[in-house]
């Protein structure tokens, strides 16, 4: 973790590997805010595959894709998929999953803002959670009685 700025390593590990690896490159914002997004996420952004990072081109300002491997997409035990939302909303950071080949797995992340339209705009989680919460049909669990796991 880094303890001068509180969170873990993204935009300053990047910034090093891109003075060693792709001299002259200089990050976009929108760089900036993935990289932290990913060394949040992965508690570090080294955890990810160097050559993958090697591939992102961290100056973009609309759109930056990375191409990652298999990786625990989970809400519970290795929790990857549920902070992955929460980061989205938390950051205002729209990100999309598309499979590329087995095993692996493009993700975009692109800014958006607090407000403006439906293309423009990126919930709080906390407008996420109520947005969902008006919008689900199914009891939560524990509301009724618990199904049973019969495996």
């Amino acid at each position: 973790m880094n303890e001068r700025k509180g969170m873990y390593m993204g935009e300053e590990w990047v910034d090093g590997f891109l003075s060693n690896f792709k001299p002259g490159t200089t990050m976009s914002e929108l760089g900036r805010a993935v990289a932290n997004f990913l060394g949040e996420l992965y508690l570090g952004i080294y955890h990810l595959d160097s050559g993958a990072l090697e591939r992102v081109d961290w100056s973009d300002k609309n759109c930056i894709v990375i191409t990652i491997g298999h990786k625990d997409w989970c809400t519970v035990d290795f929790n990857t998929l549920t902070r992955l939302v929460f980061l989205a909303h938390h950051m205002a950071i729209r990100v999309e999953l598309v499979p590329v080949a087995n095993g692996y797995m493009r993700v975009l992340f692109s800014q958006r803002n607090r407000d403006g339209d439906v293309y423009h705009r990126h919930p709080t989680l906390d407008e996420a959670v109520a947005m969902f919460k008006e919008r689900v049909l199914l009891p939560e669990y524990g509301a009724r009685a618990e199904v049973r796991n019969e495996n």
